[in-house]
Formats: structure tokens, C-alpha cells, sequence
């Protein structure tokens, strides 16, 4: 008995048949501006692949559930009922378009509502931020239900029809089953499992081998290989939680191929000369050796590996091209080819432009540096220049002050008076302390120096006055320049009188 999809993954529902339809569809990757909505539903291949892929985890068939014009939720029974469920859910891409296709079970009334055309199409309900109920996992787009409807939001689907498929062409058939086989992960996993776990039962070695021929619902049949000969053997097996189990190598039956001679009848216009060699292969008693070599030749002539089972064969047979499509994939390789070294040509450039972008980053940062150091450099020597013009214009300022109480236009007091005023003024005004010094009378006399002893030497002088004010200042910057000269005159008073001396 072939290998069905009876077997599934555990949580997994076998697949209903009675009252299925064709396949039809659902959805298609687009854009699509939903006037009524007031909104733009976009549909890329990442969600019809998440909606595949969250149906065969999370709900399988007889879980979507088929309403009329989304109402699921109606407040009566009529109204909220299910008129259909889906079966199996795909991808399927035809011309350039991507399309979401389902495999929907109907209720009868449904069935003799759509064979009237009282309903033509599918209207799919997404949740696009859906959450497994079980783990809190957030899983994207999901497929929620399906609505059979007249006036679907999306334009130009395919509408619902019931033709089921009697695959009685043998080519059809074989196409169904492959394309079955290879939307159905869970039976691509049992079939796996099962073969994995009979060659980790039953290991090869130097005196024998094993090779899986066919796996079938209860049972795998094996071909044995020693020096001497070869034989097929069934080997029954159980499923469980654990794993697989296998009939202890003591257990197996041997069996043997199963030909089935094929009648035929001859046409009048047959050639009906027995004695031709093709002819009597197949319509004699041929032996086994003769048939084999008959087969070993068909399989060279067809390209077919001849380890290749009979399954393995017809798909083979199968999914064989044509010319117009070898020639068609030749085409497209060549432009594949083109595209490829455009790419790479353009990668290249890429490198490149990037390459140079890298080092010019390199220098604008190299020469930020050095900007930042010259700014750093002007900022101290601004700083210097300041100072130095600052020094300038008070050795300037001293200069005046001095000539003018040399030339006696002025003496300590009037310095001092209002609070340095005539000094400030000197400082920051020379051009006015000068013009004011010039309105003054002087009298060079006016400052003589100063003897104490009486033998004319002199003990003191004016210049000895101004460097005695000049350390006070510079040993105390917070005094004002009258604060300073207080200073000098309490330790020496001989200096003060010399501030008094005509």
C-alpha cells in the first residue's frame, strides 16, 4: 500500500475530502487602494509565506473556518454559521503573480449555492500581528478565516468553482502527487524519520548492506546486498512517541517484484511478426533475466539512474522538459549570466567608490585635526597678544604719569583723588590725559628729593615712591593703587613726606 498522508505530525488533522472543491484563490501580492476603507493594503511574499507557515503550525485543515460575507460573528445561528473549511493552504506563482491559494471543504447547501453562481469568490481575514494562544509568541501574519463573497476587496481573483479533481490521466496524477509531496512538510518529515531511524537500526557492514526501496503505511520494503546475491524483504515498523520500531531482522518476509502482464489487442494495422525481438519481449513468456535487461536498456535510453525506484521513475518521467522549456531555461540563463556580471561589475564600482569615500574620510578628518589645533594655537596666541598689548598700554600709562609728576603738572594726591581717576584716564584715554596734561602748569622744581641726615645725600626719592607702590600691587592685585599707597606710607613715612615737599 503506498505511503498516504494518513500519517501526520502530532497535533496535525487529516485531510477531509468529502465535499472538496478545486483549489481557489484566496489572495495575491499587490497593492490595493481600499476606497471604502480609507486606507492601502499592501500584500508582499513574506506574508503569504507566514500565513502558510503559521496554517501548518498552528491550525491545519478543519481549523479556517468559511463564512458569508464576514459573519462570524453574527448574533444567529443562520447568520454566523460556517458554509465551509479550508483543507490545505499554498503559494502558488503562475505568469508573475504570487497568489494565496486554498483548498476549501463545503457544506452542501454551500456546494448548490456556488453551482448556481449565488456566490463567486474568496475574501481572506488577516490578522497581520497574530499571537500563538498557547506560548504568548508573536508569529505575524496569519490567516483568521475566509468569507465566500460577491464583492471581494480585492479586484480580479479567481473565482470559487467546484470541478474536483478526478486525476484519471496518468500524467495528471503523477504531477498532483509530486506537487502534493512537496507542499506537505509534515509527510516529507515521517518519511524521513522513518528511513533515518531504519539505517540507525540496521547499519551497514562488510557482509551486508540495506537500501529502502519503498515506504509504505505499516511497513518499509528493504533490498538486501551480500557478495552472493540480492533479496527484498518487507520489514513492518510502528510509529510512537519515542520514535520508530522495527520488526527484529529475524522477523523479516522476503518478497519478490510484482509484474503484472498487460493484455493487448491487435489492431489490424499491428505488425503481428512474432519473431521480431521487441514483439516477443512483450508478448511471449519472457524471462526475468530478459525483462531486467529489457528495463536496464529503457532506463538508458531515458536517462534514468538505474537505482532509481519505480516512484522515483515516473517522477522523473514526469518533471522531464521539454525542448521549448530546455530552450526557455537556456535563455534565461544566458541572461542570468548578463545580470550576474552587471552585478558584479557594479559591486566592483561600489568597492571602489567606497574605497575612495573611505580615504577622503580619512583626510577630512586628518585635516579637522589639524584645523582644531590651529584654532587651539590662535585662541593662545590671542590670548598672548592681549597680555602683551595689556602690558604695553600699562607701562604706557606709567610712562605719562610719571612725566607729568617729573614735569610737576601733577602730584600723588591729584593721582589718587576720586579714586584714581587721572590714572585710569592714563590707561585707558592717553590721547585725553596728554591734552589734559598739557593745560596744566608745570613746575619741574616741585618734587625735589629729600634729605634727612642734612649732609645732602639723598635718603629718598620719587622714583623709590612708585616702586615701593608697584611692589605692593604686584604682591597684592585685589588693592587699587590709593590702597597700595597707604601701604607705602605707613612703613615709610619718609616717602610720604616726600609727597609734601615743595
Amino acid at each position: 500500500m503506498p505511503f498516504h498522508c494518513q500519517i501526520v505530525r502530532p497535533g496535525r488533522f487529516s485531510l477531509t475530502t468529502e465535499g472538496a472543491s478545486s483549489p481557489v484563490e484566496i489572495i495575491y501580492v499587490g497593492t490595493f487602494h481600499l476606497a471604502d476603507r480609507g486606507r492601502v493594503l499592501e500584500i508582499t511574499p513574506d506574508h503569504l509565506e507566514q500565513m502558510v507557515s503559521n496554517y501548518d503550525k498552528l491550525d491545519g485543515p478543519d481549523r479556517v473556518a468559511i463564512n458569508i460575507n464576514h459573519n462570524s460573528d453574527g448574533d444567529t445561528l443562520a447568520s454566523a454559521r460556517a458554509v465551509g473549511w479550508l483543507q490545505d493552504l499554498y503559494v502558488e506563482v503562475r505568469d508573475e503573480r504570487i497568489s494565496l491559494v486554498g483548498l476549501p471543504r463545503w457544506t452542501e447547501d454551500a456546494r448548490e449555492a456556488i453551482a448556481n453562481e449565488e456566490f463567486k469568490f474568496l475574501s481572506a481575514e488577516i490578522d497581520f500581528h497574530d499571537v500563538d494562544t498557547l506560548t504568548g509568541e508573536e508569529v505575524g501574519c496569519r490567516l483568521v478565516g475566509i468569507a465566500l463573497t460577491n464583492i471581494p476587496a480585492i479586484p480580479e481573483l479567481a473565482p470559487v468553482h467546484l470541478t474536483a479533481i478526478h486525476m484519471t490521466d496518468l500524467e495528471t496524477k503523477g504531477r498532483y502527487t509530486i506537487e502534493h509531496l512537496r507542499r506537505s512538510r509534515s509527510l516529507i518529515e515521517q518519511v524521513n524519520a522513518i528511513v533515518s531511524a531504519f539505517y540507525r537500526r540496521f547499519p551497514d557492514s562488510n557482509l551486508e548492506s540495506f537500501w529502502i526501496e519503498d515506504v509504505q503505511e505499516e511497513c518499509v520494503i528493504v533490498r538486501r546486498e551480500d557478495p552472493e546475491k540480492t533479496e527484498l524483504y518487507r520489514v513492518e515498523y510502528t510509529t510512537r512517541d519515542e520514535g520508530v520500531a522495527f520488526t527484529e531482522r529475524g522477523g523479516w518476509i522476503e518478497v519478490e517484484h510484482d509484474f503484472v502482464p498487460v493484455e493487448t489487442t491487435a489492431s489490424p494495422t499491428a505488425n503481428t511478426d512474432t519473431t521480431a525481438p521487441e514483439t516477443a519481449a512483450l508478448t511471449d513468456g519472457t524471462t526475468m533475466e530478459q525483462s531486467n535487461m529489457n528495463e536496464e536498456t529503457l532506463r538508458e535510453l531515458l536517462g534514468i539512474d538505474a537505482e532509481a525506484s519505480i516512484e522515483e521513475a515516473l517522477t522523473a518521467l514526469l518533471n522531464r522538459p521539454t525542448q521549448d522549456a530546455l530552450d526557455a531555461l537556456q535563455q534565461e540563463n544566458e541572461v542570468l549570466k548578463t545580470q550576474n556580471a552587471e552585478l558584479t561589475t557594479a559591486a566592483e564600482q561600489v568597492e571602489e567608490t567606497h574605497a575612495a569615500l573611505t580615504a577622503r574620510t580619512a583626510e577630512v578628518e586628518t585635516l579637522t585635526t589639524r584645523a582644531d589645533a590651529f584654532e587651539s594655537q590662535a585662541t593662545d596666541l590671542g590670548k598672548r597678544v592681549e597680555k602683551l598689548e595689556g602690558e604695553k598700554r600699562q607701562r604706557a600709562a606709567e610712562d605719562r604719569i610719571q612725566a607729568a609728576l617729573t614735569s610737576g603738572r601733577v602730584d600723588p594726591a591729584m593721582l589718587d583723588r576720586e579714586d584714581g581717576h587721572l590714572r585710569t584716564m592714563a590707561l585707558n584715554d592717553p590721547d585725553g590725559f596728554d591734552k589734559l596734561m598739557r593745560t596744566l602748569p608745570g613746575d619741574p622744581g616741585r618734587f625735589r628729593e629729600l634729605t634727612i641726615d642734612g649732609d645732602g645725600t639723598p635718603d629718598a626719592s620719587i622714583d623709590a615712591l612708585f616702586n615701593a607702590i608697584d611692589a605692593e600691587l604686584e604682591a597684592h592685585p585685589e588693592l587699587s593703587r590709593a590702597d597700595a599707597r597707604k601701604l607705602v606710607f605707613a612703613a615709610r613715612p619718609d616717602l610720604e613726606a616726600l609727597t609734601k615737599k615743595e
